[in-house]
């Protein structure tokens, strides 16, 4: 028997036969196994594109929600500097007149 099966792939023209089939067979798979593989790796940079898209939007939001805190910070310590020097500003002119700023012993 082993010797029908062997006749069967060392006989000449049947080799040729079974060595066309398996060259056909073997690059239909390797042509799909290919395009498979390449199938996922564009899926797999699509996944990574549309993650580092949500992590350029959080960053962004962060960011701009960052710099309109600093920008608050900065309009409220302007405006406690101002208050200030408005509030020295007019001691120093009631200092200048002679006139108490306040009533004392009240």
């Amino acid at each position: 028997m082993w010797d029908t099966v062997a006749s069967i792939f060392t006989s000449g023209t049947t080799t040729g036969i079974f060595g066309i089939l398996s060259g056909l067979v073997g690059g239909i798979t390797t042509a799909i196994t290919n395009y498979k593989m390449k199938k996922l790796q564009l899926e797999e940079r699509k996944e990574d594109r549309l993650h580092e898209r949500e992590m350029v939007k959080l960053t962004t939001a962060q960011i701009l929600s960052e710099a309109d805190a600093n920008v608050q910070i900065a309009r409220e310590t302007t405006k406690g500097v101002v208050e200030k020097l408005e509030a020295d500003a007019y001691k120093t002119s009631q200092e200048s007149t002679d006139k108490p700023l306040f009533i004392k012993g009240i």
